[in-house]
């Protein structure tokens, strides 16, 4: 149970310092990491989107938009707070 708890804690100190590192590197959006990763996925789901989805294309585009950082940390602490009930 007390390693359980230790992990807990370790990720969500994990997950505020990537809330922190986002405030840091602003322009490190998902749209660019995943542009990094491999663009021609990026170019043909947006199309994909942009074809079929017409109303799912505005909330794409902000998706694509927001900082990786604190999109994985906020992730990571919701994780932990929907664990630690669990475990109480």
């Amino acid at each position: 149970m007390y390693v359980k708890k230790k992990i807990l804690l370790y990720v969500f100190f994990l997950g505020n310092i990537l809330i922190t590192l986002g405030l840091f590197f602003k322009k490190s959006t998902v749209g660019f990491v995943w542009y990094f990763i491999n663009s021609n996925s990026l170019v043909g789901f947006q199309k994909l989107i942009e074809t079929n989805l017409n109303i799912f294309y505005n909330f794409f585009y902000l998706f694509l938009n927001y900082n990786i950082f604190i999109i994985s940390g906020l992730m990571l602490i919701i994780l932990v707070a929907f664990f630690t009930n669990f475990l109480t």
